[in-house]
């Protein structure tokens, strides 16, 4: 949803939005997580002298395949958004900025579109790695059992990694 900025009523504007998850399908190609169920979001957007201001919360329901047992899970993502937004006047060149100036955006033309504030605060809030819980036990590296449904049977233990077979004897003087 693109909000323009001078419609913005001084007593503020609060949105409620609720996006299809087929509409952020090309954000997420090539990622290891997909969209499973609509994208929900309550923004309140004010505006004072030269900045906007944006409050409020996201939501969406993940899917993707787990890392070590290669499952495929859900998860909820439920995070607060709170922005900040100014116009800077008359920028050339390159601008160092400091460790205050990190938590202020750019506000650059009369409108705002929504969708990249909504997948900016998703993406942050994704983990790094898709696991499906904290004790998942994976997958065996020699039999490929799923550690989480069965135990393994194979010797894995008294195998040694024929790699790393010479080093079986060697002794720190």
């Amino acid at each position: 949803m693109i909000i323009k900025v001078d419609t913005i009523p001084s007593e503020g504007l609060a949105v409620e939005l609720e996006e299809r998850a087929e509409d952020f399908e090309s954000s997420f190609k090539g990622s290891a997580y997909t969209l499973s169920g609509p994208l929900r979001a309550h923004l309140e957007f004010t505006v004072g002298k030269g900045s906007l201001y944006i409050d409020g919360e996201v939501s969406a329901l993940f899917k993707a395949r787990c890392d070590r047992c290669l499952e495929e899970f859900s998860f909820k993502v439920q995070t607060p958004v709170s922005l900040f937004f100014t116009r800077l006047p008359g920028l050339k060149g390159e601008l160092e900025l400091k460790a205050p100036d990190m938590d202020i955006n750019s506000l650059s033309g009369d409108e705002i579109d929504t969708k990249d504030i909504l997948l900016g605060q998703l993406a942050l809030e994704i983990p790094y790695s898709a696991v499906c819980s904290d004790d998942c036990r994976g997958l065996c590296p020699h039999c490929g059992v799923d550690l989480n449904k069965e135990s393994c049977i194979c010797e894995a233990g008294s195998k040694v990694d024929a790699r790393l077979a010479a080093l079986k004897n060697y002794k720190v003087k």
